[in-house]
């Protein structure tokens, strides 16, 4: 056994990888998708907002159910583990906060709301904030809603959270940020000279990236490391729509529909001076409405919402280093595609009593964990129980991994 692993070892890391991100449609195609929302039940639910509805995925069926509204559905969040909080429209006298039973598909209003925008929660004091078009409203439960006194009349369109920091931006006819670094309790606006936000994110070490959109002189990707106090420009472009930090604290940028022929798509943004690498293949529209990842889900997976679909790319890193270098956990599965069993060659360099074998839905939830025995090896693994599909198999730790694609047919 350890002969033909050294053979198979030999093969696979006498070559440098080189890959390139190949999105796949994620959801029913032919929708404007506005986002894709996580962990929405006590079992892992997961919806696609899109422009007529929400759509779930049953990770027991493998399939789509689509619930249309009269309204855009904008986003959604875990509620009380039976029914979720969901936003919608934008411009009738029925937008607001809803809630959404799964079981039955049946909507309730909870408050109306003009144009909102967007839902966010503050995980350590359990808080919820929409976003919309006359101010900021916060709720301790999701059902009882109170405005943001100082934010009344402000159009709020993002808003992001690190820690006891809380970032929102202004978006009418001033242009502004307002911080919070006590969990909410109180506000202060940025100084003047703040660019125009449409869209904010926080990276891995609490730098924060806005959006500045449309066609000016001002219009990229801007940053600013004092939570939105002062801000600088990472790189012009026009028409930028949104930007997103995968699991990794790559920072990805989506531009919206862009008439003049300029940027336009996905693309990898390297601030160390690598610049903007594209990465358009596989989707069907270039207009980028959000980047997220799955929260629960510690294998490489990108999500991005599109005028044509939700698409997921698990192959989007570019690996130009040698996997044969020290502390690089290797991986190799053959064959591939398979359907009755796969072998999966592997080598570990972190302590084996911390080190599992996981295997993943492309949704992020977790199907099977293996334990290791030895530090390198091959394991065979049975697919009987696995339903058709793509999966995601992933050998290391959360802070050092490896991850391959596995399709079952």
């Amino acid at each position: 056994m350890k002969t033909l692993f050294f053979l198979l070892l030999t093969i696979i890391l006498s070559f440098t990888i080189k890959t390139r991100a190949a999105w796949e449609p994620f959801g029913i195609e032919g929708i404007t998708a506005n986002k894709v929302s996580f962990l929405l039940d006590n079992n892992g639910l997961m919806g696609i907002c899109h422009d007529a509805g929400i759509m779930f995925y049953d990770n027991n069926s493998g399939t789509w159910t689509d619930y249309s509204t009269d309204l855009p559905v904008i986003d959604a969040y875990y509620l009380n583990g039976e029914d979720i909080i969901v936003i919608m429209g934008c411009g009738t006298d029925s937008d607001g906060i809803y809630s959404f039973d799964p079981e039955n598909g049946e909507y309730a209003i909870i408050e109306y709301l003009e144009c909102p925008w967007f839902i966010s929660h503050d995980d350590i004091i359990q808080q919820y904030y929409v976003g919309h078009h006359l101010g900021l409203a916060t709720s301790s439960d999701g059902i009882n809603w109170t405005p943001v006194d100082v934010l009344e009349g402000m159009n709020m369109v993002a808003l992001d959270i690190a820690q006891n920091h809380l970032v929102v931006s202004q978006l009418d006819n001033i242009f502004s940020t307002w911080h919070s670094d006590d969990h909410g309790n109180s506000w202060t606006q940025t100084p003047g000279g703040t660019p125009m936000i449409s869209d904010l994110c926080f990276d891995h070490n609490q730098k924060l990236y806005g959006i500045f959109p449309d066609e000016s002189w001002s219009s990229g990707l801007w940053s600013s490391t004092d939570y939105g106090y002062t801000w600088e420009v990472e790189f012009w472009s026009v028409n930028l729509s949104c930007v997103g930090i995968d699991a990794m604290g790559d920072v990805f940028t989506g531009w919206d529909y862009n008439p003049s022929g300029g940027d336009e798509g996905i693309a990898r943004y390297d601030p160390d001076g690598g610049g903007l690498t594209f990465i358009n293949e596989g989707l069907s529209s270039l207009v980028i409405n959000d980047i997220c990842i799955n929260p629960a889900m510690s294998a490489l997976a990108l999500f991005c919402c599109t005028d044509s679909g939700a698409f997921i790319s698990y192959d989007y890193v570019e690996v130009t280093e040698n996997p044969a270098i020290a502390g690089k956990e290797t991986i190799k599965i053959f064959p591939n595609p398979a359907s009755k069993y796969v072998h999966v060659a592997y080598s570990v360099s972190e302590d084996l009593a911390q080190t599992r074998c996981q295997i993943f839905q492309v949704d992020g939830k977790k199907v099977d964990e293996i334990e290791l025995s030895e530090q390198e090896g091959i394991l065979e693994l049975k697919l009987e129980k696995f339903h058709p599909g793509i999966y995601l198999v992933e050998i290391g730790t959360p802070g050092n991994y490896s991850m391959q694609k596995l399709i079952i047919f």
